[in-house]
């Protein structure tokens, strides 16, 4: 916990030194969230499309719209933080629509019709993967996330600790993710959820590397397996202090270049 309160503090001061490191932090943290749901574009095309609007050659279209639909959906969560937005079924829908707004696709069902793409519900049932367990039965969708909401809500009015707030996150991340209340975008609006929860109290937002992927997944699927949060938890504490120290390093690191081509160092 001295450590997590140490981190928070010397990486809010060196980030506020930085130019636009808010603006680069969230093109990061859309890139890795949405390279954990199969986005190919790398860090390079990820800014390149952001700042300037152009696609990567030969790489799928549906993965720019990803990704820039999660930065939109990113964006509106930390504003609506700033106001103090309470935590209810229509904002997380509005989160849910806003992720999947250019890659959402509806669904025709016996009990009738819902779009992804306007954060509706699902109307069936689905699966965690190649053999995993399925997930709540649609019909018990709705009063879960309501009991999801009204659980949180009263949780996020305490005054809370910087390791409870992190913890609250991460808590809210998993019990949506097993709710899975849409048919798809469930991993990324847990994961906004989870950055909400920290923009809420004007703390440093999580990111999970796409690099640990396999990790972040497996933490999830034992976590159910074995019914411990602490195994995710735990996880997710490592990620986090993980991403702390490597910002700090990255933006401590005044070394100049020493590899020159012909005599001339390159400046970027």
């Amino acid at each position: 916990m001295e450590l997590l309160e140490k981190l928070t503090v010397h990486y809010q001061e060196i980030t506020n030194h930085v130019i636009d490191y808010e603006k680069y932090n969230l093109y990061a943290i859309s890139h890795h969230s949405t390279v954990i749901e199969g986005n190919t574009l790398t860090e390079t095309e990820t800014q390149i499309f952001l700042d300037e609007g152009l696609t990567a050659n030969g790489k799928p279209l549906i993965h720019h719209l990803m990704l820039k639909d999660h930065l939109d959906a990113l964006q509106f969560i930390i504003e609506r933080a700033s106001e103090k937005q309470p935590l209810n079924i229509s904002f997380i829908k509005e989160i849910g629509s806003l992720v999947m707004k250019n890659t959402g696709t509806a669904h025709n069902t016996a009990l009738g019709t819902f779009d992804s793409g306007k954060g509706d519900f699902r109307l069936l049932n689905v699966s965690a993967g190649i053999g995993g367990k399925s997930y709540l039965n649609y019909s018990k969708v709705p009063a879960a996330m309501e009991a999801l909401c009204s659980e949180f809500s009263k949780k996020l009015t305490a005054d809370l600790s910087l390791a409870e707030i992190n913890d609250l996150a991460f808590l809210l991340h998993y019990q949506f993710v097993t709710i899975h209340p849409f048919a798809d975008g469930n991993g990324r609006t847990g994961r906004l959820l989870m950055n909400f929860v920290q923009a809420l109290y004007n703390k440093p937002l999580t990111m999970i590397s796409s690099q640990n992927k396999v990790g972040y997944i497996e933490s999830l699927v034992q976590t159910r397996q074995q019914e411990d949060i602490e195994i995710f938890l735990g996880f997710m504490r490592e990620q986090h202090l993980a991403y702390l120290k490597q910002e700090i390093e990255r933006l401590s690191d005044t070394t100049p270049p020493k590899k020159n081509f012909k005599g001339l160092g390159l400046f970027f």
